[in-house]
């Protein structure tokens, strides 16, 4: 275990399509895919439930995990 010292970064030219935008530590990545997490996020965010969208991430990773979470879940959502 440790810190990564050169992150991934990945760019993304913004459409007026995209609603949101979300950022996240490798505890979320590491467990969940990409397609997997922009649908649950989305899910939650039909209903303008964002904080509830991060919870779910977070709940998700935890299921993943077997109940825990075990490595650092930091999760940033903004939306548009």
């Amino acid at each position: 275990l440790g810190v990564i010292a050169e992150p991934v970064v990945t760019t993304h030219q913004l459409q007026s399509t995209d609603r949101f935008l979300l950022i996240a530590s490798d505890g979320l990545w590491d467990s969940l895919g990409n397609e997997q997490a922009v649908n649950i996020t989305a899910k939650y965010l039909e209903r303008n439930l964002p904080q509830v969208a991060v919870k779910a991430l977070t709940e998700a990773v935890r299921r993943e995990e077997g109940g825990q979470l075990v490595d650092d879940t930091t999760v940033i959502l903004a939306t548009f």
